[in-house]
């Protein structure tokens, strides 16, 4: 069960978090989010199922409402939207063909077999020079089996054997994106001043963790003030309720 992060469990992150990966800091906040599962399993999720948790550790931590601001790139007009934790949380389609390889699809009259790439993947695709190289990458670690005669194979495979042609992995990646939605949410977004159109994709991993970073200096700032003023040790300091750590922080700047 998911658990709420308490503000020592928010310092606890920030600290730890420093000089990691996005994607080991998505970990660290599973690992304290739920402590019954291993880091191991929590890494074997994929990457839909990561975000869809990191979501729910959001809205049971800061509420269901997230504020986002974003450029518009047409007339560079700051705006600011806000969304709910609900909606931004899409339902994966109903698979019958979901077996303990993986998922089976059909490419070009190609019978291929193919897992979700999850944390492990993405953190082994970090250091890729560019995306090419990283999409290659994410696709040996993916995809499980090929089956297909000789032709059909040289419109998947490169000559060398060793990276999949452009059109295959276009392909591939759509069926991927259509499996588990989840996994590169698209936000709709417009600007009333200039009309302009445009996609952004939303990282939950990304946003909250900017999230716990800013409420994690705003925690340092009042301990220290409260420490300061009362010689309280921190811990005493986080035990307080917020609404009760505001009435003292008032009276000490009042």
């Amino acid at each position: 069960m998911c658990a709420r992060l308490t503000d020592s469990d928010v310092l606890n992150l920030r600290e730890s978090g420093q000089r990691r990966s996005p994607v080991e800091r998505a970990l660290l906040v599973l690992c304290a989010a739920y402590p019954e599962m291993t880091r191991q399993q929590l890494a074997a999720l994929s990457v839909g199922e990561r975000d869809a948790r990191l979501l729910e550790v959001r809205e049971r931590t800061f509420g269901s409402e997230l504020d986002i601001f974003t450029t518009c790139p047409g007339c560079r007009q700051e705006l600011e939207l806000s969304l709910s934790t609900t909606s931004l949380c899409i339902s994966a389609p109903n698979d019958s063909q979901n077996t303990a390889d993986g998922y089976t699809t059909l490419i070009e009259d190609l019978t291929v077999r193919y897992r979700l790439p999850d944390s492990t993947d993405l953190q082994a695709v970090t250091d890729c020079e560019d995306v090419e190289t990283a999409r290659s990458l994410l696709l040996d670690r993916c995809v499980v089996d090929i089956e297909g005669d000789a032709d059909q194979r040289e419109w998947a495979v490169d000559q060398d054997g060793k990276s999949y042609t452009p059109e295959f992995a276009a392909a591939l990646a759509g069926q991927m994106a259509e499996r588990e939605p989840q996994a590169e949410v698209l936000l709709n977004l417009h600007c009333a001043e200039c009309r302009c159109q445009w996609q952004t994709l939303f990282d939950i991993a990304t946003f909250f963790w900017a999230e716990l970073e800013t409420h994690g200096k705003r925690l340092l700032n009042e301990i220290n003030i409260l420490a300061q003023a009362y010689h309280w040790r921190e811990q005493d300091i986080l035990a307080l309720t917020p609404l009760r750590r505001r009435w003292y922080l008032e009276m000490v700047t009042a």
